[in-house]
């Protein structure tokens, strides 16, 4: 009993655990037609790398007639720091008005978006606000950001934390402007929105082809690929993942066999002793069978449990002899 409850239990958290890491980011409109561009890394200890160039998300969105909608994003823990002294860790976005055009991640509850404009500007979410100042009420105030200061400028509704996507704060630097126009600065994200009915291999043999005119990068998709964004998080491609999905279906799967172990252990036992009874038959004279045990004679073997008692009994009368 102990056992198929710990096995059942097990099933079931997994089970849970599965469904919550294959629904990372399903709730984005149009997700089933985005993807994220990837390739093999070269010179990166990972297998795969999620990074490319800005120019990347600029020449899809105005080169391809499939493409509906593109965006590049870049994303890293920042370091925050009020006046006051209060700090925070949190996760910032480099990105500018395609990636809220696409996603529509969050919407400004008040305040401006010239944090999509100024390099000394930046957004906040409530709940940033509310760890750093314990109000949401900031506009203006200004906050130390890896020793560049930065004025508050807006409070965004919270991010669903149940995306690849997921920001605690929103700014831009004058360095993203340049890079912008570069190929050779590989640091972004690129998501792209198919439109409906392009079929996503056919879009990913033009994309391989694309000659940009460009001296050093002629070819600048050329090693690139595309995965559904809902399929990369339990991906091997995602660097940022704890735990490997394959394991977790192993894991399910193994809860599944401990439900039966102890039936399977008892069947086993209960085998080996008929197996030893019969070998002892057949090496005592039936006359001394006769007079000095009780013979089992089982009807069936369905799982029968005084069938296996009878067995045990006679087994132990024939170790006595």
């Amino acid at each position: 009993i102990i056992g198929l409850a710990v096995g059942f239990t097990c099933f079931a958290l997994s089970n849970l655990w599965i469904h919550y890491e294959i629904t990372y980011d399903k709730f984005y409109e149009g997700v089933e037609r985005t993807h994220l561009l990837y390739q093999e890394a070269t010179f990166s200890e990972s297998t795969f790398s999620t990074y490319s160039s800005y120019m990347s998300a600029t020449t899809l969105r105005q080169e391809f007639p499939e493409v509906e909608a593109a965006c590049a994003v870049y994303q890293w823990e920042m370091g925050l720091k009020t006046k006051e002294g209060k700090t925070a860790k949190v996760n910032c976005m480099y990105a500018d008005s395609t990636f809220l055009e696409m996603f529509q991640p969050t919407s400004i509850l008040s305040g401006s978006m010239e944090f999509l404009y100024s390099d000394n500007k930046i957004a906040l979410t409530e709940e940033t606000a509310m760890s750093l100042f314990g109000s949401t009420e900031v506009l203006g105030q200004e906050i130390e950001t890896d020793d560049t200061p930065k004025t508050v400028c807006a409070i965004l509704k919270n991010v669903e934390r149940h995306s690849n996507l997921y920001f605690a704060a929103w700014a831009i630097s004058s360095q993203f402007q340049k890079e912008k126009s570069e190929w050779g600065v590989h640091r972004f994200q690129t998501y792209v929105r198919l439109r409906k009915g392009v079929n996503a291999t056919s879009f990913q043999e033009k994309m391989k082809n694309y000659e940009s005119g460009s001296q050093w990068y002629s070819k600048p998709f050329e090693k690139y690929k595309i995965i559904p964004l809902t399929q990369y998080h339990y991906s091997v491609i995602n660097e940022k993942l704890a735990l490997k999905f394959n394991y977790l279906v192993l894991f399910s799967i193994a809860s599944i066999s401990f439900t039966d172990a102890p039936f399977t252990l008892r069947m086993a036992i209960s085998l080996r002793r008929c197996s030893q009874l019969s070998v002892m038959k057949e090496n005592i004279p039936k006359a001394a069978m006769s007079t000095q045990i009780i013979e089992a004679k089982p009807s069936s073997f369905n799982n029968n449990v005084s069938d296996f008692r009878n067995l045990e009994y006679s087994s132990s009368i024939l170790r006595r002899e």
